[in-house]
């Protein structure tokens, strides 16, 4: 009996023929570690064209596949397992409004007995499918894709590679898995192009190897994942490093936390340079502070400006009364938890014109889910 297997259902089985066939996850299922079953949902719709959308009430564009064939497909893959088996199996529905699928997220998975794959298409599933058949709601990353067979596709390379005999103890070390970014590999020729593998890997020495290895992973989680820093597991020594690297000179301008370069942008404000000028004089501000800034004010999505002057909401073109006074509804809400509560309840209170700037999530955005390609993907 396979270690893992997964129950896909999707609109689209062929797309699973080539890819699963090939290296690790081919392998894995060719000894019988893991096995992939592609269930076609147009085999349990109700109608001889094989209907499995339909338009959406109240109207929209796009289609919504429905919820009888999804529902059906999930009772006929888990008809082979008991009770308790059940109660483990995951029930996954990709979508962009899910948890984001991390290396924590895929571990968990792979302690499952099995995992139902629900790909989603169109401008999205009926919500039925999410309220009453998926136990998770995943998405890969803040994009919209055309199905959810890519994602399903990541899920099952991800978690098969976890599995024991199937990659060894190779991925320990990976990117993500320490909690920090993977360091720089090499390998023969020792020097190629004019570009040299570092003599420390040469030399032989496993505990210079070891330290060099753990500053260049520490390094480039400080340049390019900052946010990485705040979960991982660092020793005194890590801790040490990076407020050196924070300081040093020799860290590149865009590598390392440069308030300095931030407060020369045109969409700071006199106060914001204010004060990031007190932040870099903290004490108690750490190199992952004083660098997470400097990923936010590069993101085109979240500009310096609206992180630092959020009192623009009333004014958006964008956002209508209704969304304006939707806080308010909210906080008188019985069903809304006190911690949710207490936020919008004071957003409430103030002057129009200081209405706090919402999050870039989109939750406020009437075009969520209702494009060509909708939520249908992960």
């Amino acid at each position: 009996m396979p270690l893992m297997k997964f129950h896909v259902l999707t609109l689209f089985p062929e797309a699973f023929g080539a890819p699963l066939r090939f290296s690790i996850v081919g392998r894995a299922v060719g000894r019988g570690l893991a096995a992939v079953e592609v269930t076609d949902l147009r085999g349990f719709t109700r109608d001889a064209h094989g209907t499995a959308d339909d338009y959406q009430f109240g109207g929209g564009p796009g289609m919504v596949m429905k919820p009888e064939p999804v529902f059906e497909a999930a009772d006929a893959a888990l008809s082979g397992y008991d009770a308790a088996e059940r109660d483990r199996i995951p029930v996954i529905l990709f979508t962009p409004q899910g948890e984001l699928l991390t290396q924590r997220l895929v571990e968990e998975l792979a302690g499952a007995p099995a995992i139902v794959l629900v790909c989603g298409h169109y401008a999205g599933v009926d919500e039925r499918v999410a309220e009453g058949l998926a136990t998770r709601q995943v998405s890969v990353g803040d994009y919209v894709l055309t199905g959810g067979e890519l994602p399903a596709m990541l899920v099952i390379d991800a978690v098969t590679r976890l599995l024991p005999g199937v990659a060894g103890p190779s991925h320990a070390g990976d990117s993500i898995t320490t909690g920090l970014l993977q360091h720089p590999l090499y390998t023969r020729p020792a020097e190629y192009r004019g570009m040299a593998a570092p003599a420390v890997l040469l030399s032989g020495h496993h505990g210079e190897i070891a330290r060099w290895r753990r500053r260049r992973s520490l390094e480039r989680t400080l340049a390019r994942r900052p946010d990485l820093l705040a979960t991982a597991e660092l020793t005194a020594d890590d801790r040490a490093y990076l407020a050196q690297l924070a300081e040093s000179a020799d860290f590149a301008a865009g590598d390392r936390a440069d308030p300095a370069q931030l407060s020369e942008s045109a969409d700071f404000t006199s106060d914001d340079r204010a004060y990031l000028a007190q932040l870099s004089e903290s004490a108690d501000f750490t190199a992952y502070d004083l660098a997470y800034p400097a990923q936010l004010s590069e993101s085109d999505d979240l500009t310096a400006y609206d992180l630092a002057d959020p009192a623009q909401l009333s004014e958006s073109d964008n956002l209508t009364s209704d969304d304006l006074a939707y806080p308010a509804r909210l906080a008188e809400s019985a069903g809304f938890a006190a911690d949710d509560r207490a936020y919008p309840a004071q957003l409430a209170e103030l002057a129009p014109d200081n209405l706090g700037r919402r999050d870039n999530s989109g939750d406020l955005d009437p075009g969520d889910g209702t494009g060509i390609d909708g939520d249908g993907g992960g």
